[in-house]
């Protein structure tokens, strides 16, 4: 008798076994709520019907000559606010040191440089590439300029520098 119910028993475990493993449509289980993620990934395409607001922190800094932005400058920020008193060169993060920033080949993310009482003249760091839409790399003052940075396959970084006169 006992033969026969573990006989029945395992035969049982392995019929839903294999109904398991054939229909794995019944393991998904759906508890997201509407148009919410598991976590900060996406994984599908976005579309956004009306508007989008795209935050992140404003630095502030002020320097003379020449400056260099750190990772830590422009990790969480969409904005640098750059006050100089005379002429200066920036030069952008290795991309050594943009590893969180933008990890993933072919991710890019965004910022704004704007320079306050003087323009600023941009120059990457090592394995930071700077191309411009124009032939300068200049960010005049009173303007906001965008940067547009691009994580290559090679692990460095194509920088696009848009200038907003």
């Amino acid at each position: 008798m006992h033969q026969t119910v573990t006989a029945l028993l395992v035969a049982a475990v392995l019929a839903l076994g294999g109904y398991v493993a054939t229909n794995k449509e019944a393991l998904v289980v759906q508890n997201d709520p509407l148009g919410a993620a598991p976590s900060g990934d996406f994984y599908n395409p976005v579309t956004a019907r009306q508007t989008a607001t795209i935050g992140g922190n404003v630095v502030s800094t002020s320097s003379v000559g020449a400056a260099t932005y750190t990772a830590a400058n422009i990790q969480s920020t969409s904005l640098i606010v750059h006050t100089a008193a005379s002429a200066l060169t920036a030069t952008l993060p290795a991309s050594s040191t943009l590893r969180n920033f933008i990890s993933v080949a072919g991710d890019t993310r965004t910022i704004y440089l704007a320079p306050v009482t003087t323009g600023i003249t941009l120059a990457g760091g090592t394995g930071t590439d700077l191309n411009t839409a124009s032939s300068t790399k200049f960010c005049v003052a009173g303007t906001v300029c965008r940067l547009d940075f691009v994580r290559k396959s090679n692990t460095d970084i194509e920088v696009l520098l848009v200038n907003g006169n």
